[in-house]
């Protein structure tokens, strides 16, 4: 088979101005950066950047792109603008990254990315089916006579449902690690992973005793996990198999931004939302004080219910329990009410539940020198 042009498409959309969506986009451009240079040494021919504050983002990068193509920050629009970029730039073959997804990539993985796209015959490889972060695209072309969507999260299921060949990555923190939330950018900081890159996560006046707390019940065998969200089975049995600690939960809200129908705020109606409001925010966190030891709550698919869109910035600020800065009353009940709960809780998006989990499942042994699982060796097994 012929060889393809490679180019590389990045997007990056400005996040706003409060102090929790400026973390977050430190950290985005910080990831950026890096991607641009390990998309260089794995030899694609070209690298553009999206995005809608060109000004403010060629300040703030260490590396520049090849191109840059500016996008509208109000109706912005995924599919588009991934064609108007393989046209404009007549590329035979695409590796599109959201500015904060593949934070653990290796070299190897980008070399392998741009391989796959040079070489395969028309398809996608993406790092995740359902909620798609980054994707390496063969025979690029062919999607200029596609419908794609909005937003990229849809993008597999787009793409399978017109014939497209799609193959997913392996689940594992390298493929679905995305910073979306202050709290993607927290558990980096609190971790020794990229410590030196988001050493400044921790110097934000942040309450960082959850994240303690939550890695140390994941290394007690009497300590007991609560799970709420947009987990995949998968990620949940790994984590489960990686922590000393029993898990429990509810499964929810999967596929909220992937299906033709459901709306970009994930306005979705889900069965534990409206069963732990009706009784009151309070009541839910005592009731789950009495069960667990601490909590991991993907607020998403649990708040809107009830509740009415909020804002990023409202969604933020209750991931760090900043209840009184949230305008959404909604969200500041809720929020209100879990600040004053009696276990220790993680508050946040889809990543908070794929990535997170791993990253969580995987740092929370550098703090103990014990025995990993909850069985030790048997004796049959020989000591490595």
């Amino acid at each position: 088979m012929e060889q393809q042009a490679v180019g590389a498409v990045l997007m990056h959309g400005h996040m706003g101005a409060t102090q929790e969506q400026r973390l977050v986009e430190r950290a985005r451009l910080a990831v950026l950066s890096g991607h641009i240079t390990s998309l260089r040494n794995a030899g694609v021919d070209v690298v553009a950047v999206a995005t809608d504050s060109v000004s403010l983002v060629r300040q703030q990068l260490e590396q520049r792109p090849d191109r840059w193509i500016p996008t509208p920050h109000v109706g912005f629009d995924f599919g588009e603008t991934l064609k108007q970029a393989i046209s404009s730039l007549s590329l035979s073959a695409c590796i599109y990254m959201g500015s904060g997804a593949g934070v653990f990539l290796r070299p190897g993985d980008y070399d392998a990315l741009v391989a796959w796209a040079r070489h395969s015959p028309v398809g996608v490889l993406l790092n995740n089916l359902y909620s798609t972060d980054f994707a390496s695209i063969a025979q690029a072309r062919h999607l200029l006579k596609l419908q794609l969507p909005q937003s990229d999260n849809a993008l597999g299921m787009a793409l399978t449902d017109q014939g497209v060949p799609c193959r997913s990555l392996p689940r594992n923190l390298r493929t679905q690690y995305d910073i979306d939330t202050p709290i993607d950018v927290l558990l980096l900081g609190a971790t020794t992973w990229r410590s030196e890159t988001f050493r400044a996560a921790c110097e934000q006046n942040v309450d960082m005793s959850s994240i303690d707390a939550v890695l140390d019940t994941l290394t007690d065998r009497s300590g007991r996990l609560w799970l709420y969200g947009r987990v995949n089975p998968a990620t949940w049995a790994w984590f489960q198999d990686k922590t000393a600690c029993q898990t429990a939960g509810v499964i929810e809200g999967r596929g909220l931004r992937s299906y033709k129908g459901s709306s970009a705020g994930g306005a979705v109606p889900c069965v534990s939302g409206s069963l732990f409001s009706k009784g009151g925010w309070d009541s839910f966190f005592d009731s789950l004080a009495g069960h667990a030891s601490a909590a991991i709550l993907d607020t998403r698919p649990l708040l809107p219910i009830g509740s009415g869109a909020a804002s990023t910035a409202d969604r933020f600020r209750s991931d760090l329990l900043q209840a009184e800065r949230i305008d959404n009353r909604g969200w500041k009940a809720f929020t209100l009410a879990a600040r004053e709960a009696s276990l220790p809780l993680l508050l946040g998006g889809h990543n908070l539940m794929s990535g997170g989990l791993y990253l969580l499942g995987r740092a929370c042994w550098k703090r103990r020198n014990v025995e990993r699982r909850l069985c030790g060796k048997t004796m049959l097994e020989k000591k490595e």
